[in-house]
């Protein structure tokens, strides 16, 4: 299985989806610093400056979500279908190699790609607005773990279609379930805000069967500055919104998330161990 996860890691970082998505955020990163430098050019260093920085790095965070979750479904997706089309699959599988033992390799392997990717990317943002503004969001390390937990979920479930259909096919289907569980989040908010209950039951329903979109609301509520928090709740404003998160997700909804990602791999593994080779 650890040989497994190390083939995985080094034939992923060869390839050139990987190295045109990590070009594709070094081009996100390099332009958020020049608008940043606007910024502070236009306003001064000051707290004003380092306000509307807070708002802009989510807008700029949401962007490198998106980036992230291409990634995560074009990479895991030509892990194993590309194998099983081929015919490498069924070599490795005739060691003694158990159909178990695979897609947990492979899945760890993944995961460690996708787990670097966020943290350096992720980790290159927050230095270039803290050395062009000055300014740090409150919560960093928890507002990257949670991008990176969407990336993993989103990972698996692209690696469950694999097992079945082609790369192209799976990619597909796992980014447009990640977009559209983004825009049922949007309509559960207008919901909210027209007081529709239909709204608000897609929202909801779209957060339990895939709860991508409520792991990038937790990365932007642990974004977001105590003063613009501590306004929106001031003004009565209290539920989430596309931009602006002012409450954190619940204990329940975290659980229901790993829940989720363990029935995922769980179907990976089962879907690869009925699959004739």
């Amino acid at each position: 299985m650890r040989a497994i996860a190390l083939l995985t890691l080094r034939e992923m970082l060869r390839r050139r989806t990987t190295v045109a998505i990590a070009l594709a955020v070094l081009l996100v990163v390099s332009l958020s610093g020049w608008a940043f430098h606007a910024l502070v050019s236009s306003l001064g260093p000051g707290g004003e400056a380092k306000l509307f920085a807070s708002e802009q790095l989510v807008f700029v965070m949401l962007v490198f979500s998106g980036i992230l979750a291409l990634a995560a479904s074009f990479l895991s997706a030509a892990a194993v279908a590309p194998e099983l089309e081929s015919g490498v699959a069924l070599s490795l599988l005739a060691r003694p190699l158990t159909r178990l033992r695979y897609i947990l390799g492979k899945w760890i392997g993944l995961a460690a790609l996708i787990t670097g990717f966020s943290l350096v990317t992720g980790g290159a943002e927050f230095l270039t607005v803290f050395g062009v503004v000055g300014y740090t969001p409150p919560h960093p390390a928890l507002a990257l773990l949670a991008l990176t937990a969407e990336a993993i979920l989103l990972m698996t479930l692209s690696l469950f279609l694999s097992t079945r259909l082609p790369t192209i096919t799976s990619a597909i289907i796992s980014m447009v379930l990640f977009f559209l569980a983004w825009m049922a989040g949007v309509a559960g908010t207008i919901g909210n805000e027209l007081h529709s209950g239909t709204l608000v039951r897609i929202g909801e329903v779209a957060q339990l069967v895939v709860p991508t979109n409520g792991l990038w609301q937790a990365a932007e509520y642990f974004l977001e500055p105590s003063s613009v928090l501590v306004l929106g709740q001031s003004l009565g404003r209290t539920a989430e919104n596309p931009f602006i998160v002012l409450v954190p997700q619940t204990a329940a909804f975290y659980g229901w998330a790993v829940l989720w990602l363990l029935a995922f791999l769980l179907l990976s593994i089962w879907s690869m161990r009925r699959r004739e080779l």
